[in-house]
C-alpha cells in the first residue's frame, strides 16, 4: 500500500519493533505482506512468551498454537540464541500432548530463564535435560512431569520454584537441590514422587547463598530446616524436625493446614533473634486432637521466656490468621502484647466459622489487654 509508511521503514528498526510485541502477535506478521514475512526471522526477539489464553481470543485451533511455538523455536539459527522462554497453557488439550517436543528442542539453547506452567488437571513431561542447562538463572515448573532423569547441573540457578511436580523418584529432587550452589530463591510446593530412592542417602547441602525460602511438607523428603538457615525469608508449611539458629531471619511465615504443632512454632521463633516480622496462618477448622490436648502441646510458660530475649526488642509486625479465640490461641496473643516492646502492629483475622456476636466479644477480650509497647496498634477483623 502506497500510504503504508511502516513497511518503508528498514528492516533493522522493524525487526526491533517486532521484538516487543508478544511472541503470538510477533509470529502474525508474517502473514502480513511479503515484505514482513522475512523479517520474524531475520530480527527474533531473545525473550518468548506464549499464553494460549492470548491465542484463543482469535478463535484459532489449539494445534495452531502447538505448531507456532514449534516453528518458532526450530525455525531459529544458532546465532539467535533463546535467553527467556515462559509458556503458559491454561487447560488441557489432545493436541498438546506428552511427546510435546518443546523441551527437547530447547536443550541446544544458552537459555538463562524458563518458566512453564501448565494447568492444574494435567502435566506435561518434562525433559530431563532441562536440569542441565548450565547458563539457567531462573526456573520455574508448575504442573509438570520429570519421570526421566539423567543428573543436575545447575552452577548459575538463582532462582528455582518448583509447584505442584510430580518426580519419579525422591532422589530427583534432592540431587537438583544439590545442584544449585548459589541458590538465592527457593519455593518448594505440592510435590509428589511415585517412587522412594531407598538408594540415595546423600543429604541436602546448606544453602549459604538463600535468600528466601518458601516451602511445604518437604521434610518428609529428607530435607533438614538447617538447609534455610542463612535466609532473610521464610514460608514454612507443614514442616518438622531440628530447628537451627536464623542468625539473619527478620520475616518469618509458618502456615498450618491441620492442627498446630506449639512445640514445634515455639523451637523456631526461639532461634530466630532479629526477627521482625511474624505471620501465622492457623488451621481454617479447629482440630479435636489439637483443642482436646491444647494445654500440653502449648508450653506457656517456655513461650514467656524466650520471648524477652529473642523477639522483645526486634519484632515489629505480627500477623495471625483464623483465629478463633480459644484459650490457649489467646494466651499465644497476650505474650505477644505483653512483651514485646516495639511491637508496632498486631492484626488479628478471625475465623470464617465465627458468628457476628463472637467476632464482637473476641475483639473486645483483645483490644482490652494492656499491651507493653506504647505504639502498637492492634487491629481485629
Amino acid at each position: 500500500m502506497e500510504d503504508d509508511r511502516i513497511s518503508k521503514l528498514p528492516d533493522g528498526i522493524l525487526g526491533h519493533i517486532i521484538s516487543f510485541l508478544p511472541s503470538e502477535d510477533a509470529f502474525a506478521t508474517r502473514v502480513l505482506s511479503k515484505r514482513w514475512r522475512p523479517l520474524w526471522f531475520l530480527y527474533p526477539s531473545p525473550n518468548l512468551d506464549f499464553d494460549d489464553q492470548r491465542f484463543f481470543k482469535k478463535e484459532e485451533p489449539y494445534i495452531s498454537f502447538k505448531d507456532m511455538v514449534n516453528v518458532t523455536i526450530t525455525e531459529r539459527s544458532e546465532h539467535q540464541p533463546i535467553k527467556s522462554f515462559r509458556l503458559r497453557c491454561h487447560e488441557s488439550h489432545d493436541s498438546f500432548t506428552s511427546e510435546f517436543s518443546i523441551m527437547l528442542l530447547l536443550t541446544a539453547r544458552r537459555m538463562e530463564h524458563v518458566d512453564i506452567q501448565m494447568c492444574d488437571n494435567w502435566k506435561l513431561n518434562i525433559i530431563c535435560f532441562i536440569f542441565r542447562f548450565s547458563n539457567l538463572v531462573v526456573l520455574k515448573l508448575k504442573f509438570v512431569c520429570v519421570n526421566l532423569f539423567i543428573s543436575a547441573n545447575l552452577p548459575s540457578l538463582k532462582i528455582l520454584h518448583l509447584n505442584s511436580v510430580y518426580f519419579f523418584e525422591h532422589g530427583f529432587l534432592l540431587e537438583i537441590l544439590n545442584a544449585c550452589p548459589i541458590l538465592e530463591d527457593l519455593e518448594i510446593k505440592n510435590i509428589s514422587t511415585r517412587y522412594w530412592s531407598v538408594e540415595y542417602d546423600e543429604q541436602v547441602k546448606k544453602f549459604t547463598n538463600l535468600i528466601r525460602a518458601d516451602v511445604s511438607n518437604i521434610s518428609i523428603y529428607d530435607v533438614d530446616l538447617e538447609v534455610f538457615s542463612s535466609v532473610e525469608f521464610l514460608r514454612l508449611e507443614e514442616m518438622y524436625g531440628a530447628v537451627p539458629v536464623f542468625s539473619k531471619l527478620t520475616h518469618l511465615e509458618i502456615v498450618y493446614g491441620r492442627s498446630i504443632n506449639w512445640r514445634f512454632l515455639t523451637s523456631v521463633m526461639k532461634n530466630c533473634p532479629i526477627l521482625q516480622t511474624f505471620i501465622l496462618e492457623m488451621p481454617l477448622t479447629p482440630d479435636i486432637f489439637t483443642s482436646y490436648l491444647a494445654e500440653a502441646l502449648f508450653d506457656l510458660r517456655l513461650f514467656r521466656n524466650i520471648l524477652p530475649e529473642c523477639l522483645s526488642l526486634q519484632l515489629k509486625k505480627c500477623t495471625i490468621t483464623n483465629y478463633r479465640g480459644c484459650e490457649y490461641e489467646f494466651l499465644f496473643v497476650q505474650n505477644f502484647l505483653m512483651n514485646s516492646t516495639s511491637l508496632e502492629r498486631m492484626r488479628i483475622f478471625s475465623s470464617p466459622s465465627l458468628k457476628n456476636q463472637e467476632k464482637l466479644d473476641k475483639m473486645e477480650e483483645l483490644l482490652a489487654f494492656p499491651r507493653i509497647s506504647a505504639t502498637c496498634e492492634v487491629y481485629f477483623v
